[in-house]
């Protein structure tokens, strides 16, 4: 029988073998991303700001399962606590957003709505508009296809598509309605990109081969990852 690992492999080829020959059949529909903005928690929070220019909870901690930093909160907050100091705007009006979330219980937590919520706002100040991600669905403002994030104890790894004509700044928050307590979510490796066309030539078919082949080595390498990954695609 095929272990776990080979099985998921064989998928994930599988899948990028069909998507390549998807791409030379449809050149058309390729699609490219450009990074929009970008924040791995190593240095400051200079790329930040509160809710109305103001003050926020987050904090720069260390990384309680690794050996680097993260995002952590010393306060619960609603409507959005740090939000990107910067707006972003896409000309498809498509956005892809990748993050690592943590939810790791501590004394006073209820386990699987800890608080962690990720989502945008459209104005340069006030509330979040639109909540992309979160532990629970106990808001007003979430997007049609909301992602519940999992408090798991490690880290999880969320890819979000999702779709407005408006220029956005992202913001996240430890919520204060959660069940749990300040400081017990953590985010890192907040990664913001917007679609755009796509002119170049795709792969000539003797060249797809040359392709599959890479890609197997990819994701043979992304399957020894510690962290596990979610997708979702939301539309609001």
């Amino acid at each position: 029988m095929l272990n776990q690992n080979f099985q998921k492999l064989l998928v994930a080829t599988t899948g990028a073998i069909l998507s390549l020959a998807v791409i030379q059949n449809h050149p058309a529909q390729a699609e490219d991303f450009s990074t929009l903005f970008f924040e791995d928690f190593e240095s400051n929070l200079s790329q930040w700001t509160g809710k109305s220019n103001g003050t926020h909870s987050g904090v720069i901690v260390n990384d309680p399962l690794g050996n680097d930093k993260a995002l952590s909160f010393i306060s619960r907050k609603s409507g959005g606590d740090i939000f990107t100091l910067n707006s972003f705007s896409s000309p498809s009006q498509i956005y892809r957003l990748s993050f690592d979330y943590l939810g790791l219980p501590k004394s006073g937590s209820q386990p699987n709505d800890l608080g962690g919520f990720v989502g945008y706002r459209t104005s340069l100040s006030g509330d979040a508009d639109s909540w992309l991600a979160g532990t629970s669905r106990n808001s007003i403002k979430l997007s049609s296809n909301f992602l519940e994030l999992p408090d798991t104890g490690k880290w999880e790894s969320i890819y979000i598509s999702f779709t407005t004509n408006k220029s956005i700044q992202l913001t996240l928050e430890d919520y204060f309605y959660s069940w749990g307590v300040a400081g017990d979510v953590y985010f890192d490796n907040i990664h913001l990109e917007a679609m755009v066309p796509n002119t170049k030539s795709v792969p000539e078919p003797t060249n797809l081969f040359g392709l599959m082949i890479v890609s197997i080595f990819s994701i043979g390498s992304m399957l020894k990852k510690k962290k596990v990954f979610h997708s979702y695609s939301a539309r609001s």
